[in-house]
This record gives structure tokens, sequence and C-alpha cells, in this order.
């Protein structure tokens, strides 16, 4: 969906110039739900903060909620009622906007009075109310935001794009923005925008590898520099999430099920109840990983630990990942559609669950016969209770629930 900007002049497009009366941005991208909007009233050369919620198509002023800063609402007490039947009467949102701009206006040239801490909301709707107040108190308080902001807001989301905005909220301080990287995935930009923006710089999160922190030099930045910026860092880690995409389509992930963008370890299924963690660098991908951990039967994971170290000089950096790490091992790493679930039991044998507290089963018996996994907390909590478990610091000891094979393990 199409972001738009929604402006009280006839013309649907924002008019630029002292004559723009009011200008709301959408705060949210639904293309099904009601829209909400937040900005500003400019009256006298004043920016009044406004945020307008339930606006549908076709227009149901009944179902408008309009929200005012402190000092409008302080300076409209009074004219409750007029406001009200002007929405009601009002054939969109626009005009009611001008509307409310001519309330305002006549009201400044008798009074204003801007002290008041009051919030309120008023609506179309009928509500009971006390003499002739149809606002109604206690709702979000506006005004926060200094004047100006929504001004610069907008300018620089023209330059940036509105297509890229995805979110903002009605306070004006939390801006979610999306850019698409060349291999046409999506990644979000969320920006916390600082009260004293743009001397000070926003807070950025977003989902990589590294923590992407923009340089800012003041008032001379904006968010074009800090798009430019996140586009640099997304191009930065192409090499990184092609070579993941096809190393998870190629192996049996184990965890995590839904890896983010900035997810740098798998852990895949190598048969023989026994799994490899490997941690990626997200700037050489196609190198030797950072570190490979085997986890299962000692029986099985120490001798494929040794021949995967002792021939880690042939890494082919050329070579895709997948193929690199079967030429080690010496055999084909199973897939989750080809594998059988007899090669890698997946469930704890003591909770009979996978997933526990977002652990997977770890710790495998290293009896062959066995080779039945736990999760590391349900086998300690089982031998700490057994009368005859032994234990130093904190590794117990004691014996498999199911093979009565020696057993030990830490804390998780």
């Amino acid at each position: 969906m199409k972001r738009r900007r929604l402006d009280s002049s006839v013309e649907p497009r924002r008019q630029r110039g002292s004559s723009a009366l009011s200008l709301l941005l959408p705060t949210n991208n639904t293309p099904f739900d009601p829209l909400d909007y937040a900005g500003f009233l400019r009256v006298h050369g004043r920016e009044w903060p406004l945020s307008v919620t339930g606006t549908t198509r076709p227009w149901d002023p009944t179902a408008v909620v309009v929200r005012c800063s402190p000092q409008l609402r302080r300076l409209l007490v009074g004219t409750e009622a007029v406001v009200a039947q002007r929405l009601r009467q009002s054939a969109s949102l626009s005009d009611f906007l001008v509307e409310l701009h001519d309330v305002v206006r006549r009201v400044l040239a008798q009074t204003l009075d801007a002290d008041n801490p009051t919030t309120a909301a008023f609506t179309s709707a009928p509500r009971t109310s006390t003499g002739s107040n149809a606002f109604t108190a206690g709702l979000e308080l506006l005004g926060a935001r200094p004047t100006g902001l929504c001004t610069t807001l907008v300018r620089e989301l023209d330059d940036v794009g509105w297509s890229r905005v995805r979110g903002l909220d009605a306070s004006l301080s939390v801006l979610d923005l999306v850019a698409t990287d060349r291999g046409g995935r999506q990644h979000h930009l969320r920006l916390r925008i600082p009260p004293q923006y743009p001397t000070l710089a926003p807070g950025c999160v977003a989902d990589l590898p590294a923590a992407f922190e923009p340089t800012w030099s003041g008032s001379s930045c904006s968010l074009s520099s800090i798009v430019a910026q996140f586009e640099s860092a997304l191009e930065r880690y192409q090499a990184f999430w092609q070579a993941l995409q096809t190393f998870d389509e190629d192996c049996w992930v184990l965890e995590p099920i839904n890896p983010s963008f900035g997810s740098t370890t798998r852990r895949i299924a190598i048969g023989n109840h026994s799994s490899l963690q490997i941690d990626f660098d997200p700037l050489k991908p196609l190198h030797p990983p950072a570190r490979c951990l085997f986890l299962g039967p000692d029986h099985v994971v120490n001798p494929l630990r040794e021949q995967y170290y002792s021939g880690l000089a042939s890494w082919d950096p050329s070579a895709d990942l997948v193929t690199n790490l079967q030429n080690l091992l010496g055999f084909e790493l199973p897939t989750a559609t080809t594998a059988s679930k007899d090669d890698f039991s997946v469930e704890c044998g003591i909770c009979y669950s996978f997933r526990l507290d977002d652990s997977i089963p770890d710790k495998v018996c290293d009896d062959p016969r066995c080779s039945r996994p736990f999760h590391r907390s349900c086998l300690y909590d089982w031998l700490a209770a057994l009368p005859d478990a032994q234990q130093s610091f904190l590794t117990v000891f004691g014996t498999c629930p199911y093979c009565e094979h020696a057993i030990s393990v830490q804390r998780a």
C-alpha cells in the first residue's frame, strides 16, 4: 500500500508554504483497517499537535476520534459542541481540518491561554458530558514534541521517499522504514527520534549481523543520510545472506527455527543423534567458520571433530558451505526431507518435547545402543533428584534414565 500524506487544502497533495493549514502523517500502514494520522494544525504561524484515529473509506465521521495537545484543548474549552457539530457535517477529513482551523483561528483572535495541562479528545459520536463539554478526558497526551519537528520530518521523508515509510507513532518519536536489498529481501529500520532532532542523532534498531551505528554530525545530517548508510550496510552482507540461504535449503537446520537477518549461527543435524553448531563470519561467509561445535555421543562426534580440524586446510573458499563441510566430514549432510528421524532423535528423553525455553536437546547419552538426547536442564534436575547422585560444583553425575550408562551434565 502506497504511503499517503493528508492535507487540509482542497488539493489531495500537500500545499507547500504558509498556505498549508495542516499536515498529518499516516501512523499505520494497514490497507483494510482504519487509517490513523498524526501531525499538526498550523494557525497564526504556530503548529498545534494533533492526531486523528479511526478514519475509514468511505468517510464515517461517527468513527473518528481527534486527540489534541493540552494547549489546544485549553484553547477550545467552550467550543466542544461546535467542533463536534462541524465534524459530523464534514464530508471528509480534509474538510473537517479546514473547519477546525477556522474555529481555532476565531478563538485565537479573542484569547490565547496555553497553560492548562488537561488533555482530551472529541468525537462526533454521542457522549455523556458535563455542561457543554463534549471532550473525553484521559486520552493520550500530545504536544510534547517541539514546534517544527513535524515539518522537518515531512521535508526529509519527501527526500527519503514515502514508499519506504512503514509506520510513525502519534508522538512522532518512532519511525519505521523499509529497504529492499539487491537480493530482493526486505529489511526494517526503526528510528527513535529525540526531541532535539536533528541536533541529536536518532537511535537506530536494525536486524543486522552487527550493530548499525550510522555517523551523524548534527543538524547538517538528515534521514536520507541514515538510509544511505543503511543501504550500504545491507550491501556488505549480501554474500552472507545468499550463502546462508543456500545453506539453509541444503541442510537440516535444527535452530534457529526462523533465523533472522542478524543471526550468524546455525545448528544442523549430521546424523547418528549428533549435530553441528556453526558460527559464521558475516563478512567472510565462504571462509572456514569462526567456530564449529560438535554435539552428540562422544563415540560419534570425537572422530568427526578430529577429521574436520585435520582437513581444515583444504577448505575451498570458492565452493559453497555445504560442499566444503561434506568434503571435510566425508559424508552427505542430511536434510529435513531426506533424512529419517530415527537417525536423529529430536525430542528430549525426559520431557518428550523438542524446544524448551528456547533450548533444544543437546546432551546425548554416550552409549551407542542408547544415544538418547536430553535438555541439559531436564537431565540436571533428573540426576540431582537421584538418591545416589554425586555433585561437584555445577556438575552432577549419575546414570542415563534409559540405559543406566554413566552420564554427567553441568547446570544449564
